[in-house]
C-alpha cells in the first residue's frame, strides 16, 4: 500500500508542479507583454485548440483532440510574422501544463510537440506513446 500512497503524491506533486509552471508562464507573458507585444494563451475548446494571441490576431495555435483520459496534440502552427520569437516553445509549454495538471495521457502526434517533450522532460509521467 505504501508505494501506491507515495506514487500518488509524488503524482500529484507534479501536477501542482505543472499548475506553477503554468501560472508562472502566464506571469512571465504578462511581464513580457509590457516589454513587447502583449500575448496570451487562450483555451478555445469548442475549436479543440489553445490560441496564441497578439491583442486580437491570432499569431499561433495547438490543436488537439480530447478522449476521457487523455489529450492528443495533433498541429501547431505559429504564424511567419511572429516566428522567430520563441512563441512555439512557449505554447508548447503551456499546453502541456495545462494538460498535465489535469492528469490527462498525453499523446503528442503533432512533430512540434513531439520534438519539444523529446528536449523536456518535464511531462515524461505523462506521456504516452503515438500508435501507428
Amino acid at each position: 500500500m505504501a508505494p501506491t500512497t507515495q506514487s500518488t503524491n509524488c503524482t500529484t506533486g507534479r501536477r501542482q508542479a505543472a499548475a506553477i509552471r503554468l501560472a508562472c508562464l502566464n506571469r512571465n507573458m504578462d511581464a513580457a507583454a509590457e516589454d513587447q507585444d502583449e500575448f496570451t494563451i487562450v483555451a478555445v475548446p469548442e475549436n479543440n485548440r489553445y490560441e496564441l494571441r497578439d491583442g486580437e490576431t491570432v499569431a499561433g495555435y495547438v490543436e488537439y483532440t480530447l478522449q476521457p483520459d487523455q489529450i492528443t496534440f495533433t498541429h501547431t502552427v505559429v504564424d511567419k510574422a511572429y516566428g522567430g520569437r520563441g512563441l512555439g516553445s512557449k505554447l508548447a509549454r503551456h499546453v502541456l501544463d495545462d494538460a498535465a495538471s489535469t492528469g490527462k495521457r498525453i499523446v503528442p502526434v503533432c512533430t512540434f510537440i513531439a520534438a519539444y517533450v523529446r528536449k523536456h522532460d518535464d511531462w515524461n509521467e505523462f506521456l504516452e506513446p503515438a500508435s501507428n
